[in-house]
């Protein structure tokens, strides 16, 4: 399983869950939404806020979905390891 963050450079939020992210030493891809591979991404997973964060399984199929901040860390690691 691989975890991808979507964000925008723009984006405060993105920037929070980032921080999030890494205080939790929490293993993940960042991709850029305004990138080719971020764009490819948004579609394909009918992507319509940011940030968000994509779990897949090892063929890159969509496990989990979680848009927008976790309210708690709790509930980040809880959507990451459930």
């Amino acid at each position: 399983m691989k975890l991808i963050k979507l964000y925008a450079d723009w984006c405060g939020p993105c920037k929070v869950l980032e921080k999030m992210l890494k205080d939790h030493n929490i293993e993940h891809e960042s991709v850029n939404i305004d990138s080719p591979d971020g764009e490819g991404l948004s579609i394909k997973h009918s992507v319509r806020a940011i940030p968000t964060l994509l779990v897949l399984d090892e063929n890159d199929n969509l496990v989990r979905k979680m848009s927008g901040l976790p309210a708690t860390p709790t509930d980040l690691t809880k959507f990451v390891y459930e």
